[in-house]
C-alpha cells in the first residue's frame, strides 16, 4: 500500500476548472474536493482536512484573498 493521497481542496464557482483538474491530476496521488461558495470553503479550510488550497480570485462579491486571510487568521 502507497501513501496516502494528497488532498485538494479548489475553491471555485466555474465548473470548467474543476473538470480540467480532474482529468489533469492523478486520482492514485490526488483527492480532489470543490466547493464553490465563499462561506463553505472557509469552513473547509479552518477544518484543515486538506493539504493543498487553490482559491479562485473572484468569490461572488468577495476575493480569493479575502478567504485566505481569513481562513489563515483562524488558524488554517
Amino acid at each position: 500500500m502507497g501513501p496516502a493521497p494528497t488532498r485538494v481542496l479548489l475553491v471555485d464557482d466555474d465548473d470548467t476548472f474543476h473538470f480540467i483538474l480532474k482529468d489533469l491530476l492523478s486520482p492514485a496521488r490526488y483527492a480532489l474536493d470543490r466547493v464553490a461558495a465563499y462561506g463553505v470553503a472557509l469552513e473547509a479550510m479552518v477544518a484543515c482536512s486538506h493539504d493543498v488550497y487553490l482559491v479562485d480570485y473572484r468569490l461572488s462579491g468577495r476575493s480569493g484573498l479575502d478567504l485566505v486571510r481569513e481562513a489563515s487568521a483562524r488558524g488554517c
